[in-house]
């Protein structure tokens, strides 16, 4: 497929996503991710057009909702965003100039 229409392609589904898209909300806090075309499709979800409104995208996890009893015919699925690292980010301690 030529560049450009592929280029122009992406753009149609993004602008259709913002139109028609469903509202993806976060399950633990309620609050907006982003909005989406969502198609199911064997056994995968397929978010068409995703946009987030921060500048810097977070990574959107889809998880199975909790049940009250286990029925594993009927699952709700729900997404979430991905957490902040819980632990420092540390680099060793390296000489700038290790030939001294």
């Amino acid at each position: 497929m030529n560049h450009k229409l592929r280029k122009l392609a992406n753009q149609l589904v993004v602008v259709a996503a913002k139109l028609i898209g469903s509202q993806i909300r976060d399950h633990r806090t309620n609050q907006p991710i982003g909005k989406a075309i969502l198609l199911p499709f064997r056994g995968k979800i397929h978010l068409l057009g995703y946009h987030c409104p921060q500048e810097h995208g977070q990574h959107v996890i889809p998880e199975f909702d909790t049940q009250q009893r286990a029925t594993y015919w009927k699952q709700t699925i729900v997404f979430t965003q991905q957490p902040e690292p819980d632990y420092p980010r540390e680099h060793p301690q390296r000489d700038p100039n290790p030939s001294e």
